[in-house]
Parts: structure tokens; C-alpha cells; sequence
């Protein structure tokens, strides 16, 4: 069975193999995007594949719609009801985490040609967890917002510990994700929302360790418009 993501494309696909004629009412954006790809010699997969994520935004923002009762959010249907939300969520952490556990080493001990000592510290980086290509797949440099959902059990895998393990689980997680999840849906629902300016995404600070999410390397400017309510 083809997961969701992959419907999108076969669909966004067979759409650029369909003829010309019967796309005469498509979006003008949809059709310029179209005969620029083809302009670079871009088959039909891959411009489906281009174009998917426009479309996976699509229906983040039909589930961010449907959680607002009076232009107040109903967090019952946020944590429920919006799996397209809660991939972002779970994937912004696998690719941005950058915490670290920290163990006192208390007989001399040797591992992996290593020697520790009695009163040594032992720092373990946890991010490179979230890199394992044989638990979340060939491209775990990638971000998908689709990961979680066409993976079976991930958020259950040893791999995966954006907020600790065990007893030392971070016991505020769950507001996190609410307040986050939240905010992102109130932003979405009442902000547009553009670059000031060109500009290229910001990259992580991730060869130090950090106390939660690696810093980025710049801000990134936005240009923020209240919605007309209209």
C-alpha cells in the first residue's frame, strides 16, 4: 500500500503526463512551475516531487483551520485530529535536537579501545541517534514531514530521544508540544507570512553541544502581516 505522501505524488504525477488540453483551468503558478521544469529536462516523478511539499502545506493548513471553535484554538482536536501537524512537530526535533546524557565513570573501565578512568566524565551526544539510516530510513539528513507518519512505531524506537529516556525522560514534553503546536497553529491561522528579503535558510550550530535545539547560524527575517478577518 503506497503511504500518503507517495498518493500525492503518483497523483501530481500523472497529472504532468496528462495532455495540455486538459489542464487549461490549472493555477497559473501550477502551469509556469510546470514549463519551467520541463525547460530543465525534469520527468514527471520528479516534478511531482517538487511539487509535493506545496500540497502537504496545503493540508497542514485545512487541519489548522479546523481546530479553531470562535478563532480560539480547541486543543482537544489540535493533539488528535492533525497528524500532518504532529509530523512537523516530531521531525523539527529529530533534525534540531542536540542534547547530550552525562554519566560518571565510576571503576576504570575500557570500551571500544578507550580507556575511562574512576572519576572521569562520559558525554553522549544523542543527535547522532537520530541520523541512524537503519531506523529512519536511506535519507535521515533530509527533512520529512512525512517520516513519522508512514513509519510504523519510530516514536517507540531506542533511536529516538529528543527528550531524554528512562527516568531521566524530560517531564515537561507534553506542554512543550502543546504551547508549541499552539502557537504554530495561531500563527498559521492569523499571520501571513513572507521573507523581508532573499535570504538563505539558517544553518545549526551542530558541532557543539547544546542544552536543547542547536542555535542557528543567523535569524532569519520575516515579514509578518495580520490577516483580514473578512
Amino acid at each position: 500500500m503506497y503511504s500518503a505522501k507517495d498518493q500525492l505524488v503518483k497523483a501530481l504525477a500523472l497529472y504532468f503526463d496528462a495532455p495540455k488540453g486538459n489542464k487549461a483551468s490549472a493555477a497559473w503558478a501550477t502551469k509556469y512551475m510546470e514549463q519551467e521544469m520541463r525547460y530543465l529536462g525534469f520527468d514527471s516523478k520528479q516534478m511531482a516531487k517538487l511539487m509535493m511539499p506545496q500540497y502537504w502545506e496545503h493540508q497542514v493548513d485545512q487541519q489548522i483551520d479546523a481546530v479553531f471553535v470562535d478563532d480560539s484554538v480547541d486543543v482537544q482536536t489540535l493533539e488528535k485530529s492533525c497528524p500532518r501537524v504532529d509530523g512537523l512537530w516530531i521531525e523539527v526535533l529529530r533534525m534540531t535536537v542536540s542534547t547530550s546524557s552525562v554519566r560518571y565513570v565510576t571503576e576504570d573501565v575500557t570500551i571500544g579501545g578507550k580507556r575511562h578512568t574512576n572519576g572521569n566524565v562520559v558525554i553522549n551526544p544523542r543527535r547522532q541517534l537520530h541520523f541512524d539510516e537503519s531506523v529512519f530510513g536511506k535519507s535521515p539528513l533530509v527533512f520529512d514531514p512525512a517520516r513519522f507518519l508512514t513509519k510504523n512505531n519510530l516514536e517507540q524506537s531506542r533511536s529516538w530521544k529528543p527528550f531524554g529516556r528512562g527516568i531521566y525522560m524530560y517531564p515537561g514534553r507534553f506542554i512543550a508540544k502543546r504551547t508549541t503546536c499552539m502557537f504554530i497553529a495561531l500563527v498559521l491561522r492569523r499571520l501571513d507570512i513572507k521573507l523581508a528579503y532573499p535570504q538563505r535558510f539558517p544553518k545549526g550550530h551542530d558541532k557543539t553541544l547544546d542544552l536543547g535545539v542547536f542555535a542557528p547560524d543567523q535569524d532569519l527575517i520575516l515579514c509578518l502581516t495580520r490577516m483580514s478577518t473578512n
